[in-house]
Protein backbone atom coordinates (compact mmCIF):
# COMPACT_ATOMS: atom_id res chain seq x y z
CA UNK A 1 0.00 0.00 0.00
CA UNK A 2 2.84 2.73 1.11
CA UNK A 3 4.86 1.54 -2.17
CA UNK A 4 2.05 2.42 -4.22
CA UNK A 5 1.16 5.78 -2.48
CA UNK A 6 4.96 6.52 -3.40
CA UNK A 7 4.72 5.37 -6.70
CA UNK A 8 1.62 7.03 -7.47
CA UNK A 9 2.60 10.49 -6.07
CA UNK A 10 5.82 10.38 -8.20
CA UNK A 11 4.00 9.36 -10.75
CA UNK A 12 1.94 13.02 -10.44
CA UNK A 13 5.52 14.63 -10.03
CA UNK A 14 6.53 13.89 -13.58
CA UNK A 15 3.32 14.18 -15.00
CA UNK A 16 2.96 18.02 -13.18
CA UNK A 17 6.58 18.21 -14.71
CA UNK A 18 5.17 19.12 -18.36
CA UNK A 19 5.60 22.96 -19.38
CA UNK A 20 8.12 23.14 -16.50
CA UNK A 21 10.55 25.88 -17.62
CA UNK A 22 13.04 28.33 -15.89
CA UNK A 23 16.33 29.38 -15.77
CA UNK A 24 18.65 26.86 -14.04
CA UNK A 25 22.15 26.71 -12.83
CA UNK A 26 24.38 24.03 -11.77
CA UNK A 27 25.19 23.60 -7.77
CA UNK A 28 28.31 21.23 -7.49
CA UNK A 29 29.73 19.92 -4.16
CA UNK A 30 33.33 22.01 -3.49
CA UNK A 31 35.06 18.49 -3.70
CA UNK A 32 32.66 15.67 -4.00
CA UNK A 33 32.03 15.58 -7.70
CA UNK A 34 28.46 15.38 -6.37
CA UNK A 35 26.04 18.00 -8.23
CA UNK A 36 22.19 18.87 -8.96
CA UNK A 37 20.57 21.31 -11.46
CA UNK A 38 18.14 23.63 -9.88
CA UNK A 39 16.45 27.64 -10.55
CA UNK A 40 19.20 29.96 -10.33
CA UNK A 41 20.09 32.04 -7.72
CA UNK A 42 20.52 29.43 -5.05
CA UNK A 43 22.71 30.55 -1.77
CA UNK A 44 24.73 28.42 0.14
CA UNK A 45 24.08 27.50 3.70
CA UNK A 46 26.96 27.52 6.01
CA UNK A 47 28.66 24.08 7.83
CA UNK A 48 31.76 25.27 9.66
CA UNK A 49 32.00 22.14 11.95
CA UNK A 50 31.74 20.22 8.95
CA UNK A 51 33.34 21.27 5.60
CA UNK A 52 31.93 18.13 3.66
CA UNK A 53 28.24 18.80 3.96
CA UNK A 54 27.62 21.54 1.13
CA UNK A 55 23.56 22.82 1.15
CA UNK A 56 22.09 24.80 -0.78
CA UNK A 57 18.42 27.07 -0.29
CA UNK A 58 16.31 28.75 -2.91
CA UNK A 59 16.28 32.46 -2.75
CA UNK A 60 13.09 31.95 -1.03
CA UNK A 61 15.19 29.50 1.57
CA UNK A 62 11.71 27.17 1.20
CA UNK A 63 13.36 24.36 -0.73
CA UNK A 64 16.54 22.98 0.61
CA UNK A 65 19.29 20.63 -0.76
CA UNK A 66 22.01 18.85 1.40
CA UNK A 67 24.68 16.61 -0.13
CA UNK A 68 27.32 14.76 1.32
CA UNK A 69 29.18 11.23 1.75
CA UNK A 70 29.10 8.84 4.51
CA UNK A 71 30.15 5.20 5.29
CA UNK A 72 28.19 2.50 6.95
CA UNK A 73 27.97 -0.98 7.50
CA UNK A 74 23.94 -0.60 6.94
CA UNK A 75 22.98 -0.81 3.01
CA UNK A 76 21.37 2.50 1.44
CA UNK A 77 18.03 1.04 2.35
CA UNK A 78 18.79 0.71 5.95
CA UNK A 79 20.66 3.55 6.32
CA UNK A 80 17.83 6.17 5.02
CA UNK A 81 15.56 4.57 7.27
CA UNK A 82 17.48 5.32 9.92
CA UNK A 83 18.60 8.56 9.09
CA UNK A 84 15.24 9.40 8.98
CA UNK A 85 14.65 7.98 12.27
CA UNK A 86 18.02 9.95 13.83
CA UNK A 87 16.33 13.57 12.27
CA UNK A 88 13.05 12.50 13.95
CA UNK A 89 11.47 12.06 11.16
CA UNK A 90 8.18 10.00 10.09
CA UNK A 91 8.68 7.47 7.06
CA UNK A 92 6.12 7.29 4.82
CA UNK A 93 7.17 4.80 2.90
CA UNK A 94 9.54 2.13 1.79
CA UNK A 95 12.52 2.93 0.27
CA UNK A 96 12.05 2.99 -3.60
CA UNK A 97 15.03 2.13 -6.05
CA UNK A 98 16.25 4.41 -8.78
CA UNK A 99 18.65 4.90 -11.37
CA UNK A 100 20.72 7.95 -11.10
CA UNK A 101 22.76 8.51 -13.80
CA UNK A 102 23.96 4.59 -14.36
CA UNK A 103 24.16 4.11 -10.67
CA UNK A 104 21.45 2.66 -8.62
CA UNK A 105 20.17 4.87 -6.00
CA UNK A 106 17.13 4.81 -3.23
CA UNK A 107 14.70 7.25 -2.29
CA UNK A 108 12.84 7.56 0.95
CA UNK A 109 9.96 10.15 1.74
CA UNK A 110 9.77 11.65 5.06
CA UNK A 111 7.49 14.26 7.35
CA UNK A 112 8.65 15.78 10.42
CA UNK A 113 9.76 19.49 11.58
CA UNK A 114 12.92 20.48 10.16
CA UNK A 115 14.29 23.82 11.96
CA UNK A 116 10.99 23.94 13.98
CA UNK A 117 8.86 24.16 10.35
CA UNK A 118 6.63 20.84 9.34
CA UNK A 119 8.23 19.65 6.23
CA UNK A 120 8.30 16.76 3.95
CA UNK A 121 11.96 15.37 3.26
CA UNK A 122 13.30 13.20 0.49
CA UNK A 123 16.99 11.49 1.27
CA UNK A 124 18.28 9.78 -1.47
CA UNK A 125 21.69 7.24 -0.94
CA UNK A 126 23.84 6.52 -4.12
CA UNK A 127 26.45 3.92 -3.17
CA UNK A 128 29.99 4.52 -4.22
CA UNK A 129 31.86 1.92 -6.02
CA UNK A 130 35.77 1.96 -5.27
CA UNK A 131 37.08 2.70 -1.99
CA UNK A 132 37.46 6.02 -1.83
CA UNK A 133 35.86 7.29 1.13
CA UNK A 134 36.09 3.70 2.79
CA UNK A 135 37.43 3.94 5.95
CA UNK A 136 36.67 1.47 8.09
CA UNK A 137 36.48 -2.52 7.16
CA UNK A 138 32.80 -3.78 5.97
CA UNK A 139 31.74 -0.42 5.40
CA UNK A 140 29.55 0.98 2.54
CA UNK A 141 30.52 4.42 1.24
CA UNK A 142 27.24 6.27 0.34
CA UNK A 143 26.86 9.91 -1.70
CA UNK A 144 23.33 11.22 0.51
CA UNK A 145 21.24 13.88 -0.53
CA UNK A 146 18.65 15.29 1.48
CA UNK A 147 15.97 17.59 -0.37
CA UNK A 148 13.26 19.23 2.25
CA UNK A 149 10.55 22.33 2.05
CA UNK A 150 7.81 23.02 4.26
CA UNK A 151 4.94 20.25 3.77
CA UNK A 152 2.43 23.09 3.01
CA UNK A 153 4.67 24.19 0.36
CA UNK A 154 5.07 20.74 -1.17
CA UNK A 155 2.35 21.32 -3.99
CA UNK A 156 4.00 24.50 -5.54
CA UNK A 157 7.64 23.13 -4.99
CA UNK A 158 6.91 19.05 -6.79
CA UNK A 159 8.34 20.80 -9.75
CA UNK A 160 11.88 22.01 -8.90
CA UNK A 161 12.15 19.19 -6.37
CA UNK A 162 11.54 16.63 -9.19
CA UNK A 163 14.09 18.74 -11.43
CA UNK A 164 16.77 18.16 -8.94
CA UNK A 165 16.24 14.50 -8.17
CA UNK A 166 16.19 13.88 -12.00
CA UNK A 167 19.39 16.15 -12.51
CA UNK A 168 21.96 14.08 -9.87
CA UNK A 169 25.71 13.87 -11.38
CA UNK A 170 28.32 12.24 -9.87
CA UNK A 171 31.68 12.80 -11.75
Amino acid sequence: MRRSIISISIMMCLVSLQGYSQKEAIYKHPTLGFQFTASENWQRMNHPKDKLIYEMADPQGEIHVILWVTETESGPKHYLEKMADMKGLRVTGDPLNMAVNGRKGWVIKAEGEVNGIESTVFILSIPMTGEKYVHHKNHIAQYIMQIWCPTELLPQKVKEIETIHKSVEIQ
